[in-house]
């Protein structure tokens, strides 16, 4: 929890706020930026923009509205975002085919306890429209309105995304399950 001193020296633009915040919220941050962009290249970049958009911006945070740590994380996912607009690595204006939609989870036996390397091992080689979509509904708790919005999709495309994501992970567990199951 960002202590609310620390957020009241940075809109008083005091370096040791600043700072703080950083210092605070860097592994946070970082989590994020390699979650929604695969190329190790950006990372620092765009953790550093991240940064120097939360201190301009600090002054829209309204701790009355909730603690701090969800609204930078907003502020992260949205610089990712352009990001991945930006590099022109976002296929999603594929739509929802009702004729090839099936139930997920149709008897693949998944694979509960995760640990974090071994989700960031599954998402690793997602297709970027796949990956982003599902992290913003999965992880981030948009709603398919808000990640259309967000990305300048309809509900269907984002729902389809969201659908194909689930199907990418099984599918992947699936293998994973199936080669060890067999010694491979």
């Amino acid at each position: 929890m960002i202590d609310i001193e620390v957020i009241q020296w940075c809109l008083e633009k005091r370096e040791a706020g600043y700072k703080k915040l950083y210092e605070a919220c860097f592994s946070y941050v970082y989590a994020i930026v390699r979650s929604y962009v695969t190329d190790d290249f950006y990372h620092k970049d765009l953790v550093q923009e991240i940064f120097a958009q939360t201190f301009l911006k600090i002054d829209k945070y309204d701790a009355s509205k909730g603690e701090f740590k969800p609204w930078l994380r907003k502020v992260a996912v949205n610089i990712c975002l352009m990001h991945l607009r930006k590099q022109k690595q976002m296929n999603l204006n594929d739509s929802i085919d009702s004729d090839k939609v099936r139930e997920v989870s149709d008897g693949i036996p998944l694979k509960t306890g995760l640990t974090r390397a071994e989700i960031e091992s599954l998402l690793k080689d997602m297709p970027t429209g796949y990956k982003t979509v599902f992290l913003m509904i999965a992880i981030d708790d948009y709603t398919h309105e808000e990640v259309a919005e967000a990305l300048g999709i309809s509900n269907n495309a984002s729902r389809s995304q969201y659908l194909r994501a689930k199907r990418y992970i099984e599918n992947k567990i699936f293998t994973e399950v199936n080669l060890s199951k067999y010694g491979i």
